[in-house]
């Protein structure tokens, strides 16, 4: 059985205030857009914190599904994280896809000016 094309968005900065973020995300689902993706970074305007933005634009829109394309590993505690994640994924979606998240934390080091030492 064919799958059908999936159209995955960035998720809108946070410019103005909340009702024109929504706005924007609305804007998103009419035009066709399935999933809405956020990343999380610490510089050059990323200001939105990951799982609270997940969590607003699954509930400020109908069908528009969520994503994490970086979540920084550091910061965040896995069990609470996967909890948080689990609590905004919809009970249909988890069925079918399992939770399209995606972790790592070198581009993090790299924003904030921190040197990793690897073997």
């Amino acid at each position: 059985m064919d799958e059908p094309l999936r159209f995955i968005a960035p998720m809108p900065r946070l410019c103005e205030d909340g009702a024109a973020w929504v706005s924007q995300l609305r804007r998103l689902e009419t035009r066709g857009f399935d999933t809405v993706a956020v990343s999380q970074h610490v510089t050059k305007g990323w200001q939105l914190g990951l799982v609270s933005a997940m969590a607003f634009a699954a509930a400020s829109t109908s069908r528009l599904r969520v994503l994490s394309l970086v979540a920084q590993n550091d910061l965040h505690h896995p069990a609470l994280l996967a909890k948080d994640i689990a609590t905004i994924t919809p009970q249909d979606m988890a069925a079918d896809v399992g939770v399209p998240f995606h972790k790592g934390a070198a581009k993090f080091y790299k924003e904030a000016g921190v040197s990793v030492l690897t073997n």
